[in-house]
């Protein structure tokens, strides 16, 4: 277990950001520079709670996911965007099977 933590504390920097300003409260230096050593995002944040206000949620689980998006297109080395949601982006699907797959209804 000890070489793994030591692997990703080489590896892995966690970047903590701002999601409810406009580029994430980056200025264009920090943003830049972000951009030149990106080579993986791994979005987790999202809101859960179903009586959530519409628009913190959409905020949350819609355009902060389109800035990553937007922000993962510009930089060069980009070589993975994961996005981690709920099983409840396909609760209308019949059956109550969610597959890993994109559906396009």
């Amino acid at each position: 277990m000890r070489n793994f933590n030591m692997l990703v504390d080489e590896k892995l920097k966690t970047v903590s950001l701002d999601m409810k300003r406009e580029d994430f409260g980056l200025t264009p230096e920090n943003r830049k520079q972000m951009c030149s050593e990106l080579d993986l995002i791994i979005n987790c944040k999202q809101t859960g709670v179903m009586e959530e206000k519409i628009n913190l949620s959409l905020l949350t689980n819609v355009n902060n996911t389109l800035m990553l998006h937007k922000l993962a297109q510009e930089c060069p080395k980009m070589q993975c965007f994961v996005h981690v949601s709920s099983a409840y982006v396909n609760a209308d699907k019949p059956g109550g099977m969610v597959e890993e797959k994109v559906y396009n209804d």
